[in-house]
């Protein structure tokens, strides 16, 4: 059976209290003593001498208890702070006077994380980020971050290691001068940048190449197509290997996908550990990704239906280092021979199979027995197909959820041959002992029975997701609730 609700530690219940009396007790008076008082900075108050970690735990109970105001800042926020996170109080945080107390109080601070606040000015912003020189890391996701903000980041924060500026307006004369500004620094060749997001920007290919050229350490570089980039520095620089660990491939910020472009990536990125190519991608630029000797996930998405084959693409791929991945995602490519993905990606954590746009599914049956490691590490499993021709062979799914020991999150859409059958087989198996989530979409041949042994069996099980399962009524769902209730199950069941 799920894991029962447990109480919860002293220092939950504390927060919890000081969330419930946060006005009545904590900030009682307060309205009295400041009424001749036209906008305090900030006030000294009751939790300056709180850890940061409590600081900011505070914070997120009293956003999730929807107590918190804004005022609430003007003494949460204090001067021993050196991580502040203002996304999870976003409704209240999101305006430029909660976030100047950071730049007046909060001059040690190291992480600032701010995304999603897209009500904040940028003279706001670099306001505050010239108040903190010790920055390290700067997530600023989905915010008026432009040039200039750019440019202040460059000018103050000299210890910069992370900064994250997706779906910012930032344009190439933004990227242009914080590179500028960079090289000016005296220790511009020690630089310690080793995270930097610009996916979602205006930066184009050649911004993202002066990028490259300046921060030579770059490990995590997320830009739509990195591979384009690699590509146009080629010339004059194919012997520098660079750090950077993923590749991508997405046609957003150029016209298509060299083959010579995926070879130049793999040679000059030698040290690749994820692969994402959503566009541009066909079997023979497929070939090259063998020398990528600590690749670890692999995504790879089929635009057209004739460009990606398994036989000829992905398989000789797997074949050659499929015992290395961690993780594969294929999206749009049909045909795949499942026991032969699990014979050869023995190591495999995480499998997602997508197929939405095609007339017809065939999954491709081998005579190939399937080892005795085949998905036995397997975490994580998705498959989703939205036609209702063709399906997922109930033999094949057999095989994954029974050798699946240790599955994790399971996550079926349109998926008929899940039948009750097949599911209280694999639970009276094994259980599904280490399985936190399952989520079942249109899966209109399970019924009662095989959710009933599963809920009543034991497991680990957190959320249970049963959405547009015609068999499953909303009687059933009511008792599963009652008898969760009943035996104070940790398990949250959604039904629709």
């Amino acid at each position: 059976m799920p894991n029962r609700r447990s109480s919860p530690c002293l220092k939950t219940l504390c927060l919890k209290s000081i969330s419930c009396h946060i006005d009545n007790i904590w900030c009682s008076g307060l309205d009295f003593l400041l009424e001749n008082v036209a906008r305090p900075l900030y006030i000294i108050g009751p939790f300056d001498h709180l850890t940061g970690d409590l600081t900011q735990e505070l914070i997120q109970v009293l956003s999730e208890d929807k107590k918190v105001q804004r005022r609430h800042f003007q003494f949460l926020i204090h001067e021993g702070l050196k991580e502040v996170n203002l996304t999870v109080a976003k409704s209240v945080a999101n305006n430029d006077s909660v976030v100047q107390l950071l730049g007046s109080r909060c001059r040690l601070l190291t992480k600032l994380e701010l995304s999603g606040l897209n009500q904040v000015s940028p003279m706001t912003l670099i306001e505050v980020i010239e108040n903190m020189p010790r920055l390290s890391s700067v997530i600023l996701r989905q915010t008026k971050t432009n040039d200039r903000v750019l440019a202040a980041i460059a000018d103050a924060c000299e210890n910069l290691r992370e900064l994250d500026i997706f779906a910012c307006p930032v344009s190439d004369k933004g990227a242009a001068g914080f590179c500028d500004k960079w090289q000016q620094k005296s220790t511009a060749k020690l630089s310690k940048l080793k995270k930097f997001d610009i996916s979602g920007t205006k930066i184009s290919v050649r911004g993202a190449c002066q990028i490259l050229l300046t921060f030579t350490n770059l490990e995590v570089f997320n830009f739509a197509d990195v591979c384009a980039v690699l590509d146009s520095l080629s010339s004059g620089y194919s012997e520098q290997r660079l750090s950077i660990q993923s590749l991508s491939s997405s046609c957003i910020k150029c016209m298509d996908l060299s083959a010579k472009a995926v070879e130049i990536s793999c040679r000059m990125c030698p040290f690749v550990t994820q692969i994402h190519l959503f566009a541009g991608v066909d079997d023979g630029k497929i070939a090259s990704l063998n020398s990528l000797k600590h690749l670890r996930v692999l995504e790879i998405a089929n635009v057209d239906r004739e460009h990606v084959t398994f036989e000829t693409g992905i398989l000789p791929l797997i074949m050659d280092i499929g015992s290395q991945l961690l993780k594969v995602s294929l999206y749009e490519i049909n045909n795949i021979d499942l026991v032969l993905i699990g014979n050869f990606c023995c190591n495999l954590k995480s499998f997602s199979c997508v197929l939405s746009q095609f007339n017809e599914v065939v999954f491709t049956s081998t005579h190939e027995m399937p080892n005795r490691a085949a998905f036995h590490e397997l975490r994580e499993l998705n498959f989703v197909l939205s036609s209702e021709i063709g399906d997922l062979p109930q033999d094949k799914l057999k095989l994954i959820l029974e050798n699946g020991k240790l599955l994790k999150d399971v996550s079926l859409l349109n998926i008929q041959s899940l039948t009750s059958e097949l599911l209280q087989y694999v639970t009276q198996k094994h259980k599904f002992q280490e399985l936190m989530t399952l989520t079942l979409e249109s899966c209109n041949q399970i019924t009662d029975s095989g959710i009933w042994d599963l809920v009543s069996s034991n497991n680990c099980l957190k959320n249970l997701v049963l959405k547009d399962c015609f068999q499953i009524t909303r009687q059933d769902f009511e008792k599963y609730q009652y008898f969760t209730q009943d035996n104070n199950f940790d398990l949250d069941i959604t039904w629709q």
